[in-house]
């Protein structure tokens, strides 16, 4: 085994605290050095903002490297040697299991987990550069306490993908490493506001959500401030939840009003080029400032350069054409043109792409607030909340529960900077001396968590009376008894309050004699009052392996299972009482794809 990857070898110690915020549409990155308080953001060459987008260019020839991320993204890119992934992140919440992404511009198609190893092996290396340059100091990734944010919201199949992905971008020397934290965004944002925003604002007692709008969903919190500032204690008031209704959805209004402008060209389906600059050179920065105070103005127009599409099309239109045939058709529209390859939108059209997925986050924001009761303030952050439409709709939505909208100074940049404070709290104080240790003391359980197991007829009878086991018995020779199969056995139930440290532990044992391993079935259900796992809104969600010892008898191979739910991914432990051994196992989900 190779020496760095023992676990009996002593770790580095740490020397910077760097957080990855790795958004559908934009990335971040940002460090605090040990011994420091002062959060210094990555500067991306080329870039004027802390975010770019979330982009990255790779060699089509194996092993596929990379070549450029953000910015660089459209410098890099050959088209006959390249292939661009942009925005992919959302895959892993509408298929959190998909083990390939095909690129956005040209014809590749990769494995999850190493396109998004390109990307955080870019962010590694130059957060690294960037230390290096401005402080003089050499560090190693192993010398970093990295935190990578994932929405709330996503299942532990694709933080364990994240995992994967930062283990083979070397950002980690092992994949259980604990020099690697998932962080979750809303909880970053929390944070954050706690520093940013006025001490008598977010004060002891004051229970508030976080609603963070980002490209890809919209992610929210509820909390109550149980400590306030330096030593921030949190406890969350519901389980998180959210929902597909980020910017991104926007963009998919915008290229249908597109293709139908221009006759829907071969350059605005998938995998172009066009599609691509379009949407991060021109589009981003249009969608998120426009000002909805312009609504008010009947004259008021977007100017929208379309020479990225028109360009690349074998026989462009005359805009001008293109227009008049649209207004036609849309008389309500008022389209106009400006010179011969730009559009101008008005206001009231402008907003027509956003109004479904305004709809679904006012929907969301009342719901959140019905069922958190007192709730003092909404604290909106993220990218897209920056948008003046998004402001105004939470606002509005707000307003019919009495809530204040509170938005930090830097919105957009709450997330990655919370994460570099989450990772201070947890790094420790060897590491970090006079880290504050702004935290979440206690999470909520967003689902009733337990494996899958069985016990003997008079057990079960026992554990619960005048349940029906019909159908799900089987004789078990070693015991000479029936055994009734596919229980769920519950470590968690669903808004559990689950502190951080808080450990759940069960004894299983293998069911038969000639058994040298036993698989640990993780189960989840929306329900509280669950029995079996085999009932329809039961999933299975990954398992863990564990040997046991060879030879013997069945009960005498008893081995502890222990879960921990408090954190911010679900941490499975095995301890085996014939061998000794207890360690963290990493969760598959491949059998259950």
């Amino acid at each position: 085994m190779d020496a760095r990857r023992s676990s009996s070898t002593r770790k580095p110690a740490v020397k910077c605290t760097a957080a990855l915020e790795f958004g559908t549409t934009n990335s971040a990155a940002a460090y605090a050095l040990a011994g420091s308080q002062d959060i210094t953001a990555l500067q991306f060459p080329g870039a004027t903002n802390i975010k770019v987008p979330t982009s990255v260019v790779v060699e089509r020839q194996a092993p596929h490297n990379a070549v450029g991320f953000g910015p660089s993204a459209t410098e890099c890119y050959e088209e006959d040697q390249h292939a661009i992934f942009h925005r992919f992140k959302m895959q892993l919440y509408k298929n959190s299991r998909a083990k390939t992404l095909k690129a956005d511009v040209g014809d590749l198609e990769l494995p999850t987990d190493l396109v998004i190893a390109r990307c955080l092996g870019l962010l590694k290396d130059m957060v690294l550069q960037q230390i290096k340059d401005r402080n003089a100091l050499n560090v190693s990734a192993y010398e970093v306490q990295w935190v990578l944010t994932v929405p709330a919201i996503w299942e532990e199949s694709s933080k364990a993908l994240m995992r994967r992905a930062a283990f083979k971008a070397g950002l980690i020397d092992t994949e259980t490493s604990d020099r690697l934290l998932l962080a979750l965004e809303p909880e970053c944002a929390a944070l954050d506001c706690h520093e940013t925003l006025a001490a008598d604002l977010l004060k002891r007692g004051t229970r508030y959500v976080v609603v963070d709008c980002g490209g890809g969903t919209v992610d929210t919190a509820a909390f109550e401030a149980m400590q306030p500032k330096p030593n921030v204690r949190l406890e969350a008031a519901l389980p998180p939840r959210g929902g597909n209704w980020g910017s991104t959805r926007i963009d998919e209004k915008f290229l249908e009003f597109l293709r139908e402008l221009l006759d829907n060209p071969p350059c605005l389906r998938a995998n172009t080029f066009a599609v691509f600059d379009m949407l991060t050179s021109v589009w981003e920065d249009r969608k998120v400032n426009f000002d909805v105070s312009r609504l008010s103005d009947p004259d008021a127009r977007l100017r929208i350069n379309l020479n990225p599409v028109l360009q690349e099309m074998d026989r462009p239109p005359k805009l001008v054409d293109a227009v008049a045939r649209y207004n036609r058709k849309h008389p309500g529209a008022n389209l106009k043109c400006f010179g011969a390859a730009s559009l101008k939108l008005t206001a009231a059209h402008m907003k027509t792409f956003y109004d479904e997925v305004l709809n679904d986050i006012k929907t969301h924001v009342r719901e959140l607030l019905r069922d958190m009761g007192r709730t003092d303030y909404v604290v909106l952050v993220g990218g897209f909340g920056g948008s003046s439409f998004v402001r105004d709709a939470v606002r509005e939505a707000a307003s019919e529960s009495g809530v204040q909208v509170l938005i930090p100074p830097r919105p957009w940049a709450s997330i990655v900077m919370g994460a570099v404070r989450f990772g201070l709290s947890r790094a420790g104080s060897c590491d970090h001396p006079g880290a504050a240790a702004a935290i979440v003391m206690v999470r909520r359980s967003p689902f009733t968590y337990g494996i899958e197991s069985s016990m003997n007829v008079a057990s079960f009878k026992a554990h619960h009376p005048g349940v029906s086991h019909d159908g799900r018995t089987e004789w078990n020779p070693d015991s000479k008894e029936y055994d009734v199969k596919k229980l769920f056995l519950t470590f968690v139930k669903a808004n559990d309050k689950v502190p951080i440290d808080h450990e759940v532990k069960h004894t299983v044992c293998p069911a038969r004699d000639l058994q040298s391993s036993v698989r640990v079935n993780l189960v989840l259900c929306p329900r509280s009052n669950v029995v079996f796992s085999d009932d329809k809104d039961v999933e299975q969600h990954g398992s863990g392996s564990v040997a046991v010892k060879s030879g013997g008898k069945w009960s005498d191979k008893h081995i502890d299972v222990s879960m921990k739910f408090g954190e911010t991914e679900l941490m499975m432990f095995v301890h085996s009482r014939t061998t000794g051994a207890k360690e963290r196992v990493l969760l598959n989900f491949d059998h259950t794809a």
